[in-house]
């Protein structure tokens, strides 16, 4: 997939608590299926607490579905080594020190994965940045 950065770096995590709509909000913005002022999914989320990708799975918006894979590790990998040859944008939480935090991973390059995402309190993309996932 081919990232926008000026799309990434103009989004905004509104709120605490609102990653994983600010997630699907930035693979909209990257798809071109929303405009860059779309926010519609972090208002109405806000500060949900009690919210996951359940949320979200097997939901279509504007021809975009989104679903949600448990798995183990070698199964998660194998998915997303699919997943980035079809082109597909993937969404992942990763820990982030003791919380858990969306990502987007949108490259492979040898056994890492780039990925990028948002970090409300500071407004900045941390991208590009290689993580392996396991």
């Amino acid at each position: 997939m081919n990232i926008n950065w000026q799309i990434i770096h103009n989004h905004e995590q509104k709120f605490k608590y609102s990653c994983i709509p600010s997630a699907i909000e930035m693979v909209l913005k990257l798809l071109k299926k929303v405009g860059e002022g779309f926010y519609d999914f972090q208002e109405q989320w806000r500060d949900k607490q009690n919210g996951s990708f359940d949320d979200f799975h097997n939901y279509k918006y504007k021809g975009v579905t989104f679903y949600k894979h448990y798995d183990n590790a070698t199964n998660l990998l194998r998915l997303t080594d699919r997943e980035l040859n079809s082109r597909e944008c993937i969404i992942i939480s990763l820990r982030n020190a003791n919380v858990f935090h969306m990502w987007i991973i949108y490259d492979k390059k040898g056994n890492n994965y780039l990925n990028f995402s948002k970090v409300p309190q500071l407004r900045f993309e941390v991208a590009p940045q290689l993580s392996v996932v396991k």
